[in-house]
């Protein structure tokens, strides 16, 4: 039902995306209750939140899964929710949003998550240059071109996401 919930986000049918996270909801709470299924959930959740510009409401559930992660052990994947949490806020918030990639970063083990640091380290200079830094924008751009060349096939499209896997 999750990924269910998420295609419907993707295609904009926001309301149906609504009513099959709500479905999921309902079927994790008669279910295994395993909290990184909830993660996930509150993970994807929160994109929808970020499609309907209820950023602050998505950074609570970001909190919520990264909260999770971090009780079980596992880095990487709180690592994504805090970088999902800086996206998600760190336009109307910019300062907000280098701490949480800051923090994000600092947790990431790039080698098993590359994209995810493109990702952060791609946001890094937009913020930056929002809350009045751009000579560190400009410095975090230029130390940042290896990655970008790695993901050369990427090519002018290049989009950001983190959300990964779907499986609640």
């Amino acid at each position: 039902m999750a990924a269910l919930g998420n295609a419907k986000r993707l295609v904009g049918s926001f309301e149906e995306a609504r009513l099959a996270f709500a479905d999921t909801w309902r079927i994790l709470d008669e279910g295994s209750g395993d909290p990184l299924e909830e993660a996930q959930l509150f993970e994807l959740e929160a994109s929808l939140l970020c499609d309907l510009g209820l950023f602050e409401a998505a950074t609570e559930l970001l909190n919520r899964a990264a909260a999770i992660y971090q009780a079980v052990g596992d880095d990487n994947r709180r690592a994504r929710s805090l970088i999902q949490q800086a996206i998600a806020i760190g336009h109307p918030e910019p300062v907000r949003g280098i701490a949480l990639l800051r923090d994000g970063l600092e947790l990431l083990t790039s080698a098993e998550e590359p994209r995810l640091e493109l990702c952060a380290r791609h946001s890094l200079p937009w913020f930056l240059n929002d809350a009045g830094e751009p000579r560190g924008a400009l410095t975090i751009l230029e130390v940042t071109r290896p990655l970008y060349r790695a993901f050369a096939d990427s090519g002018p499209s290049f989009a950001c996401t983190v959300s990964k896997d779907v499986s609640p």
